[in-house]
C-alpha cells in the first residue's frame, strides 16, 4: 500500500474529505471554510466554493445525485448544488442547528434525513425534501430549513462524529470526546444503547483520555450484523456490535462502574492495541474500505503519529499495513467503485494536502 499525492486548491488544513463516485469526484473542506473539488481522474483542481468564516468540518455526497452535496460550516449545514458553477450561488439550502459549531452530518441511506452533531454535544435531526435531487442550480429555490428534533442529555462534551446506521436507516450512532458512543432512537428522543470507552494502563494509553474521535459503520447481509469502528483519543482503534443491547446492573455494581466504566465485552468485537503495532498518539479518523478480492472490508485508521494504517480485524495477524504520511492525518474516506484501479480510498492531512490509498 503506498499514497499518491493529489493536487488539491487547498492552502491549510485539511479537515474533511468524501468521495462522489459518478463523476470520481473528491471534495474536501479545511480549516479556511473553503470547500474544493478535485477530479481523481485528471488529479486536477475543478473548483472551490468560500465561506465568510468557520471550518468546514464535515462534507457528504449523495447518493442521489452526483451534483449534491452536503457541508457543514459554523453552526449550519448547507446543500451545494454544483450542476452550474462553483460558488456562493451553489448553495441552494441552509440547516440551521444551535449556537455551537458542527462538527460531523450525516445522511440516512434513503436520503429523508439528515443529523448534525455540534460543540454542545447536541444532535440536531432533519427531513430532506424528496425532491431535492431533481432541481436544477438554474431554479433551484435558496431556503432555510429549522430543526426537526434535537437529540439532548447524552453527550456531556463535543459530539465529534454522527452516522445513520445501514441496518436500520432511522437509528443514529454518535460519539463524543465525553469517551461516549451512543445509539439513538430520534423519533422517540430516547438512547437506546451507551457505550462507555474504557481506559487502558498500558504505554502511552494512561496519559491520553479514550475520547472519540470518528465512527464507521458496517453492515453484513450475511450475518445481519452492523459493526461500528471507533477512532480513540488513547490512539486505539474498537469495534463494536451496534446491536448490542445495556445489560442490567446490580445496584451494588453501578457506584463502581460510574468509578471504572467498561464496556460490555459482549459488544466488543475487536480492539487494536500496543502489541498490534497501533497508533502511538490520537487516532482522528477511521473508515471502512474493501479490497480487492475481498468480501469484507478492512478497516483504514489515521492519526496525529501520521500513520494510515490498514487492519484485518477477522485475521489473528491483524495489521496489514503500516504506510508512514508526513503530517497528521484528519480524515479517510473510502473508494469502493475505484477498487478495480487499485484506489480504496483518499486521506486529507493537515498540510492541506489530499492523498490516494493505493494498493501495491
Amino acid at each position: 500500500m503506498n499514497l499518491l499525492e493529489i493536487p488539491t486548491l487547498h492552502s491549510e488544513p485539511v479537515i474533511s474529505c468524501c468521495f462522489e463516485s459518478s463523476k470520481a469526484i473528491v471534495a474536501s473542506g479545511c480549516e479556511g471554510a473553503q470547500v474544493c473539488f478535485t477530479s481523481l481522474n485528471d488529479r486536477t483542481g475543478i473548483g472551490q466554493i468560500q465561506f465568510d468564516d468557520d471550518v468546514c468540518t464535515s462534507i457528504k455526497p449523495s447518493g442521489k445525485d452526483g451534483s449534491i452535496y452536503f457541508c457543514s460550516v459554523g453552526n449550519a449545514v448547507y446543500t451545494l448544488d454544483v450542476r452550474k458553477e462553483f460558488g456562493k450561488n451553489s448553495i441552494v439550502e441552509t440547516f440551521v442547528c444551535g449556537d455551537e459549531e458542527v462538527n460531523s452530518i450525516a445522511i440516512n441511506t434513503l436520503e429523508t434525513k439528515l443529523a448534525a452533531g455540534d460543540d454542545s454535544g447536541e444532535i440536531y435531526c432533519f427531513d430532506l425534501d424528496g425532491q431535492r435531487g431533481s432541481s436544477t442550480a438554474d431554479t433551484a429555490v435558496k431556503k432555510k430549513t429549522t430543526c426537526r428534533r434535537v437529540l439532548r442529555r447524552g453527550h456531556t462534551n463535543v459530539c465529534s462524529s454522527v452516522l445513520y446506521r445501514k441496518k436500520n436507516c432511522n437509528e443514529i450512532l454518535s460519539g463524543g470526546l465525553d469517551c461516549l458512543m451512543i445509539r439513538w432512537d430520534p423519533d422517540k428522543l430516547k438512547i437506546g444503547k451507551s457505550w462507555t470507552m474504557p481506559g487502558l494502563s498500558s504505554g502511552t494509553r494512561t496519559i491520553n483520555p479514550p475520547m472519540i474521535h470518528s465512527i464507521d459503520s458496517y453492515y453484513s447481509r450475511e450475518t445481519n450484523k452492523e459493526l461500528v469502528a471507533v477512532a480513540r483519543g488513547d490512539g486505539c482503534v474498537a469495534m463494536y456490535d451496534a446491536d448490542a443491547k445495556n445489560q442490567h446492573v446490580p445496584q451494588r455494581q453501578q457506584h463502581a462502574r460510574k468509578n471504572n466504566a467498561v464496556a460490555n465485552p459482549d459488544s466488543l468485537v475487536w480492539m487494536a492495541l500496543d502489541d498490534d503495532n497501533c497508533h502511538t498518539a490520537a487516532c482522528n479518523t477511521v473508515c471502512f474500505s474493501s479490497l480487492q478480492n475481498n468480501t469484507r472490508p478492512v478497516l483504514l485508521s489515521g492519526g496525529n503519529d501520521s500513520r494510515l494504517l490498514c487492519w484485518d480485524w477477522n485475521t489473528e495477524t491483524s495489521l496489514l499495513y503500516d504506510v508512514s504520511n508526513k503530517n497528521k492525518i484528519n480524515c479517510i474516506s473510502s473508494i469502493q467503485s475505484e477498487r478495480e484501479s487499485g484506489c480504496i480510498g483518499v486521506l486529507g492531512d493537515v498540510a492541506g494536502r489530499l492523498k490516494a490509498i493505493l494498493l501495491d
